[in-house]
């Protein structure tokens, strides 16, 4: 049989096979809500009725135990929450008693942020600071906690005035309570100098449009014509500016809310502690009502509007008549539209003040596309092939169907489904004029003849108390059986499960299906876990200011057949699960266009040789509030992944369990990713090129297999590609060890601080040795997590590690006490050395030592950055070890930790080598700004799991050659926990110093010679091209036990055999307190 259905407008006709429905509307309940800063929130019915329906009855439930019967109420809410409002209409056709009875629930989430309002400001005289609060709520009254950054004690003042007693800067911050018992915490860095710079910061503003701001600085005293302006709104910058005489032209973010807030200046004036600053009052409110628009035919309009952003509420007027609240309608018209006035009212819908009209009078349009199709269906067997015909077939368009989850850009494609009902949508745009567009959607539905086959689910329980689910169908034909836990039995056992588990059944004569669910017992809903969801823009992982919230799916996956999804809101990104204890795999998906975005956090650090999931898996206890859960989602780029991995048989590929090479280098695009310690790389790019390996030290030089990747987006679904890996073949027996030193902690007197020594294995072989760590004199060893041997005498610590694989390695962690007496200031000096025993013997020793400079401090910040070595460095491309440290200090476990290092120009930023992580970390890199994202890391909060509360990264850089003298280079981070502000952490200095280059060039460098080497009675040791000073020779054994100690005043020593017993043994050579050599010797 053949139906043809044709349409024409909004023409539904019901055939027998295909139909299309349409709802008809009697009433349908709906109600937008403004919400104020104090709670006051104003409820607006919008609902729609049928013509010949008068609403007689309005019930509003507001969630609060309050209700009313006005059609536009307004309550207040004093406590911040989640309401659950709901609204019910009764209508009824006049003199008839036809009711119609609709309703409608939506939340309304009041926060604290709502609550307060403003900045404060502050005015340095000297040493003397004036504070003024500049704070503004409903819920009065404020009280205010200041704390100035110094030992003096907290001030209540609503406008303090606090002295220091020192130049410097200090981190002063302000905690406003308000009587609804909100709060709001703001800090600024404020400069002291008792220097009189005589600055006064002024400023005057308009507001030519709703969006616009026209500052003008008045400011007085400091460099006039080099002052730095600093302009925000309340705590966000929108600008920055050098000139007191220019007028400044800046559009508001959208980042920024309307409503009440304050404008305020901070002028900075160079190379000087002076600064100032001044707040003002202002009203921001960024509704633009401006619109374009594209005629689609004679008589229908499709209007954009060009602030499309949520949060506002659209209303479209033509000659007076409200035709529509969408954001961008399209309408048809009764006539032609030439003639025709439309204004558009933009409102936001949280603070109705804020509001904006245009108009604009309706022009002839060349653009008459039509998206209208016509189609036919055809029986195959238990499915429907579907012919579309698209009504314009003009050769200069192009097409795009979307039929269910297929897609298709013929113009009349035919395609086959089985039943069910499926949203058609045909979008049409003419090729010479892109914008001219047209979209037409309907629904279809297949409806094929009837199986006759239904199934139904009986649970019981075995003699063994075992509980069944057993499938039965109708009729007496041969089934198949699937189960919703892949099960394909006709029962199965559940015994101790609990859920909802469905049932496939399939008759194998006729292919009819069947299916059916059954809830086996109740699910506790114990646990709740909630995040957000953003636009992810610049793909770093991090929801920056400009970034907007998207509406998104959250898919949960969990144990025991469980499987749920929720939406994240669209005005604030937020979602929130309710879920019974157990495991779950955590993703999101951006319902529309599907296949246009990726995730950017988190993000996969291992695909374990399968796909690339970027996801969350968490396990629930019962009682846990996670939060935290946060999905970047960016559009329009592709994820490009693989491993960089030892090919230690030369086969070319992967073979078994050859490892990961960790902090390796793939590029493409100009941007570069780096191996996590799984050799694993995740590289964003936005436009798919050649993909290159460039291997780093210590296989610098090495090619890998292949050379390179040429992907193409036409080879993959989605938009990641799996699978680009690279092999660097090392010679077989190869022998190579290096060592990395990190200090974790700052040295502080009276506290402990942990060291970490990593020693890697980089050859192709099975290592051991000793490890000795060489402790500075200032420093008492303590513990380590691996059974070591104290040396008091020597000051080392010394561990046997054996049987280090190939491009594997071993941490060790050691915690060292700083005596209470030590002086602020002091230099600290510690070495780790590690020599291979005589089954490994190194062609490289260069990397078999590492040392770290650190000066004790009074404090320290838990987040915080250390470079070594410290302070000047010579003009020689210097390399420079930096250590990223931070700590969960909050109330719970941080799910996401993500850190932005930006470098300095200052740096080789080619020459940056990943060294170690605490956590598996992703490692991007776009020029000088890299990110290292730890992604579902979990790290406990400190006051719950202090140990095991904090977190680091490791890298090494070079200087740039060259530099002049006095260059500083400075380096600082920004570390995020969850979608929490940045923690900044203090900012390194390395200044380039000639005359040390000086001291280096004149240096000697001494050569040791060693004969006979190994030695029966004696050895000589030679020392050739040192200072005229003594020279020292400490001999240890593989135990880290020294057993000789010499001095001499001449080059030459002799080291006799004595009481040493045959074996190797470990030698130093110092002068002047510094070692000049060490190496191996054998005595027989």
């Amino acid at each position: 049989m053949n139906i043809y259905l044709r349409f024409i407008s909004l023409l539904f006709t019901t055939f027998i096979g295909v139909f299309v429905t349409k709802a008809q509307i009697g009433c349908q309940a709906n109600f937008y809500t403004t919400l104020g800063n104090s709670g006051i929130c104003h409820f607006t019915d919008s609902s729609q009725i049928d013509s010949s329906y008068v609403i007689t009855d309005w019930q509003w439930d507001f969630g609060n135990g309050t209700a009313s019967s006005t059609q536009n109420p307004t309550i207040v809410y004093s406590t911040p929450g989640i309401y659950n409002v709901c609204l019910k209409i009764t209508s009824q056709i006049t003199g008839t008693p036809n009711v119609c009875i609709d309703s409608i629930c939506k939340s309304v989430i009041y926060t604290c942020p709502n609550s307060i309002w403003g900045s404060f400001s502050f005015n340095a005289e000297q040493q003397t600071v004036y504070f003024n609060s500049g704070y503004g709520s409903n819920s009065t009254p404020l009280t205010y906690e200041w704390n100035f950054g110094d030992s003096s004690q907290v001030s209540y003042q609503v406008n303090p005035k606090h002295i220091y007693a020192a130049d410097g800067s200090y981190q002063v911050c302000a905690t406003i309570n308000s009587a609804n018992g909100c709060s709001r915490t703001e800090c600024k860095t404020v400069l002291v100098s008792s220097t009189n710079c005589n600055l006064a910061a002024a400023f005057s503003y308009s507001q030519p449009k709703n969006n616009i701001l026209q500052l003008v600085p008045q400011t007085t005293g400091g460099d006039t014509s080099g002052n730095i302006y600093v302009w925000k709104i309340g705590n966000i910058p929108i600008g920055t500016t050098h000139n007191n005489s220019d007028t400044v032209i800046i559009t508001v973010p959208d980042t920024i809310p309307d409503g009440n807030s304050q404008l305020c200046l901070n002028v900075f004036v160079p190379n000087s502690s002076c600064q100032d600053s001044i707040c003002q009052p202002i009203a921001i409110c960024k509704a633009n009502g401006e619109f374009s628009y594209i005629a689609m035919a004679s008589d229908t309009i499709q209007f954009h509007s060009v602030y499309p952003y949520s949060g506002y509420m659209h209303q479209w007027y033509a000659n007076g008549v409200l035709f529509s609240t969408d954001v961008n309608p399209k309408f048809k018209f009764q006539s032609n539209y030439a003639g025709i006035n439309v204004c558009h009212i933009l409102t936001d819908s949280t603070n109705i003040a804020c509001t904006d009209t245009f108009c604009n009078t309706l022009q002839t349009q060349t653009c008459m596309a039509n998206a209208g199709f016509q189609f036919t269906l055809d029986t195959a067997g238990n499915k429907g092939v579907l012919h579309f015909y698209s009504l314009d077939t003009l050769a200069d368009r192009n097409h795009f169907w979307n039929i269910g989850n297929y897609s298709n850009t013929s113009v009349n494609p035919t395609i086959t489904l089985p039943a069910g009902t499926y949203q058609v949508c045909h979008r049409i745009a003419q090729k010479s004029n892109p914008a001219c567009q047209d979209t037409f959607c309907q629904q279809i539905t297949i409806s094929l003849p009837p199986c006759n086959l239904t199934v139904s689910i009986t649970q019981y329980t075995d003699t063994s108390n075992r509980e069944w689910l057993e499938a039965v169908a109708s009729g007496n034909s041969s089934y198949s059986y699937v189960w919703s836990n892949n099960a394909i039995n006709k029962k199965i056992n559940i015994t101790g499960q609990y859920g909802i588990f469905c049932v496939t059944v399939t008759d194998a004569a006729t292919n009819c299906t069947a299916t059916n669910c059954y809830n086996a017992g109740s699910i506790p809903l114990t646990d709740t876990i909630c995040g957000i969801t953003f636009n992810d823009l610049n793909g770093n992982g991090v929801k920056d200011s400009s970034e907007p919230f998207i509406a998104a799916s959250i898919n949960i996956i969990g144990s025991n057949n469980f499987q749920t999804i929720v939406l994240s809101d669209s005005i604030t990104g937020a979602w929130q699960a309710y879920l019974p204890s157990g495991t779950y795999e955590i993703s999101s998906t951006v319902p529309r266009g599907i296949d246009e975005w990726i995730t950017t956090i988190p993000i996969s650090t291992n695909n374990h040789g399968g796909s690339h999931n970027s996801q969350y898996i968490i396990t629930l206890n019962g009682g846990q509030n996670i939060c935290g859960l946060t999905f970047g989602l960016q559009q329009y780029h592709y994820l490009v992944c693989g491993y960089i991995y030892a090919d230690l048989n030369g086969s070319g590929k992967r073979d078994g369990n050859e490892p990961g090479i960790s902090g390796q280098t793939v590029t493409m695009d100009n941007q570069t990713a780096h191996t996590d310690a799984f050799g694993y790389y995740v590289l964003n790019i936005r436009n798919i090129s050649t993909l290159n390996c460039i291997p780093k030290t210590p296989y610098t030089g090495f090619i890998p297999t292949p050379l390179n990747y040429s992907p193409s987006a036409n080879n993959i679904s989605g938009r990641v590609f799996l699978g680009y890996d690279f092999g660097i073949y090392l010679d077989t027996g190869a022998c190579d060890v290096a060592v990395d030193l990190l200090p974790l902690q700052e040295v502080v007197p009276g506290f402990g601080t942990w060291y970490a020594v990593k020693v890697s294995n980089i050859g192709n072989t099975i290592a051991s040795g000793l490890l000795t760590l060489s402790l500075d004199t200032n420093l008492t060893f303590v513990y380590s997590n691996q059974q070591g041997v104290y040396n008091s005498s020597s000051h080392t610590v010394s561990w046997n590690l054996n049987n280090i694989l190939p491009v594997g390695n071993k941490v060790v962690g050691s915690m060292l006490m700083t005596p209470t007496s030590l002086p602020i200031g002091s230099p600290i000096f510690t070495r780790a050395e590690f020599v291979t025993t005589s089954n490994c013997t190194e062609t490289n020793l260069n990397n078999n030592i590492d040392t770290t400079h650190q000066t004790v401090v009074a404090s320290y910040d838990p987040n915080d950055k250390h470079v070594s070595p410290e302070g000047n460095i010579a003009n020689n491309g210097q390399e420079l070890a930096y250590t990223i440290r931070f700590q969960n200090t909050g109330t719970a476990p941080a799910v996401n930790v993500v850190v932005l290092d930006t470098l300095d120009n200052n740096l080789d930023w080619s020459t940056f080598e990943f060294k170690n992580a605490s956590h598996s970390c992703n490692i991007q890199q776009e020029g000088n700004l890299v990110s290292f994202r730890f992604s579902n890391i979990m790290l406990p909060d400190s006051l719950h799991n202090e140990a095991e509360s904090h977190g680091f990264v490791s890298y090494k850089i070079k200087a740039q050659q060259n530099l002049p003298n006095n260059t500083p280079i400075h380096n600082r981070a920004a570390i995020y926990f969850d979608y929490n502000e940045a923690i900044l952490t203090n900012t390194t200095v390395n200044t380039i110093d000639f005359a040390l280059a000086v001291k280096n060039i004149n240096r000697k460098q001494p050569t040791i010679t060693i004969s006979p080497n190994p030695f029966k009675t004696y050895t000589n040791i030679l020392v050739n091209g040192a200072e005229a000073s003594p020279i020292e020779i400490e001999v240890r054994d593989l135990t880290g036990r020294t057993v000789v100690k010499q001095i001499s005043e001449s080059n030459l020593i002799q080291l006799q055999t004595l009481n040493l017993a045959s074996g190797m043994y470990v030698y130093e050579v110092k002068q002047n307190n510094g070692v000049i050599g060490t190496g191996k010797i054998i005595a027989q």
